[in-house]
């Protein structure tokens, strides 16, 4: 069962204490990296100021060369995406492994995404792995997720299916629906565990619930209902 990519996300949380937009943009002309990053913000967003994607993209950048790693995620996410400036997947990568060595587990995500899509090059699948597990240690469920995609189809490691049903409970456990959806697909036709059609049913019907089609049409096709 392929992996689903997952799309990263910008993160906008800003730093420090909130300022009025005159007084962020007067600190960032003087350096202050904090007050950069939120500048940044706010050109992305269009809070407090019309949005401006070319200026959100000149902010981020002054501020992850002072070396704030948010501002660093988010300079490497705006190169992926060509926004504020020409697509780089190179530049994207660089600016990933800034952050992610910082510990921001977004950015490990990120770029366990970059190996795992290719986005680097070919055969980096299994570069992957140690990004995800970084970002997994620290809660990112996705990161989980993903794990468990790669254990169960063996995309750049062996087939692990007890490892892949360890990432699937710990995500699935902490409400994350295509977690569930995974995990009950593995109760369903046995991988890593006995088979069991109950379990499988309660997994589904959790992911159903958050709105996963694919859960609500496998408990439909599969006749699931008589085991809720």
């Amino acid at each position: 069962m392929k992996g689903i990519v997952l799309s990263v996300i910008m993160l906008v949380t800003t730093c420090g204490m909130a300022q009025d937009f005159g007084e962020m943009r007067l600190l960032a002309w003087k350096g202050d990296s904090a007050a950069q990053y939120n500048l940044a913000v706010s050109f992305l967003t269009g809070k407090g100021v019309e949005q401006d994607i070319d200026s959100a993209f000149y902010w981020f950048a002054e501020s992850a060369e002072a070396g704030v790693a948010y501002a660093q995620y988010n300079l490497g996410l705006m190169y992926q995406q060509g926004r504020g400036t020409l697509r780089d997947d190179s530049r994207a990568e660089i600016w990933y492994l800034k952050a992610a060595k910082k510990g921001l587990s977004e950015a490990q995500f990120a770029l366990g995404m970059m190996y795992y899509s290719g986005d680097c090059g070919s055969n980096t699948c299994g570069f992957s792995v140690p990004w995800f597990q970084m970002a997994a240690v620290q809660g990112h469920l996705d990161a989980m997720n993903m794990l468990g995609n790669i254990y169960l189809g063996g995309e750049g490691v062996i087939v692990n299916y007890q490892k892949a049903l360890q990432y699937y409970k710990m995500a699935a456990t902490d409400g994350h629906p295509e977690a569930q959806f995974n995990l009950g697909w593995m109760y369903y036709y046995g991988r890593g565990v006995t088979k069991n059609n109950e379990i499988a049913t309660m997994w589904m019907k959790r992911a159903s619930d958050q709105g996963n089609q694919k859960a609500k049409i496998f408990i439909q096709s599969n006749r699931l209902e008589r085991y809720l």
